[in-house]
């Protein structure tokens, strides 16, 4: 091989090795230290079929007794099968701010990635199911601690989530998807914390659901769907849905944005 060969693909092959590190440190996903942050992980379903996904871990996970689990579920916009897409947007990007300036959740978060449309087809909730158990498993979560966001389409594969099994979950929270009476009255047992894109959007179904809180654009300080993410007191709803399970006392999140 003559030596302008050899430079070649020494050149290329460097280029692909800062290519990966520079995927690796844009996504956060790293091996974890006990420090919070985004950890890559994978389900095999079958020998040649590995879902990916990741997952927050809050600050020594291993020594956290209060344990919650936030499973987050993407719009249809974010599908794929690299695991690192649905980290772009929503509840993501906040856990990385809060972490940044020292307010990072004190909770686990799983971010699944559907394959295809949520609505197209059921398997990629069975994933999600098999993805939940994998981590509750691990880390010893209990399932009345368990909650679900859904974004967009993502808040109607919520839906269906936990219909199927409404006692394994502690609440559901909504973001910019849009509702009707049926998908309230199939989960009339469980907490719902919406953020609907207009107020003309929740008319229709504010009186069905006894449990449902809903918060308006017009209450947020930050505009668009990540306000949600911004309000502290989503956080604090999380945590008082889950009070039974915690002694029955609100756990306090770390004010910062409201």
């Amino acid at each position: 091989m003559k030596w302008r060969e050899i430079i070649c693909w020494g050149i290329i092959g460097i280029w692909g090795v800062f290519g990966i590190v520079g995927i690796w440190k844009r996504t956060g996903l790293t091996h974890y230290s006990g420090r919070p942050g985004f950890k890559e992980c994978t389900l095999q379903t079958r020998p040649n079929d590995v879902h990916r996904y990741a997952l927050y871990m809050p600050a020594n996970a291993s020594t956290l007794t209060d344990r919650l689990l936030v499973v987050c579920l993407h719009d249809d916009s974010l599908m794929g099968v690299d695991g690192r897409s649905q980290l772009k947007e929503g509840l993501a990007l906040e856990a990385y701010r809060r972490r940044n300036i020292g307010e990072a959740f004190p909770f686990f978060i799983l971010f699944p990635q559907a394959r295809r449309s949520w609505a197209a087809t059921d398997e990629d909730l069975s994933i999600v199911r098999q993805q939940i158990i994998q981590v509750r498993e691990q880390y010893s979560i209990e399932v009345a601690r368990v909650i679900v966001i859904g974004v967009g389409n993502g808040g109607r594969a919520a839906i269906k989530l936990v219909t199927a099994d409404p006692k394994a979950w502690a609440g559901i929270i909504l973001v910019g998807t849009e509702l009707e009476c049926a998908d309230l009255l199939a989960v009339d047992s469980v907490p719902i914390r919406w953020y609907p894109d207009s107020a003309i959007a929740m008319r229709p179904v504010k009186t069905v659901h006894a449990g449902l809180d809903v918060v308006l654009p017009t209450a947020l300080r930050f505009p668009g769907t990540a306000s949600a993410y911004r309000d502290n007191q989503l956080y604090q709803w999380i945590y008082s849905v889950c009070k039974s399970t915690l002694g029955g006392h609100e756990r306090p999140v770390r004010q910062g944005d409201e």
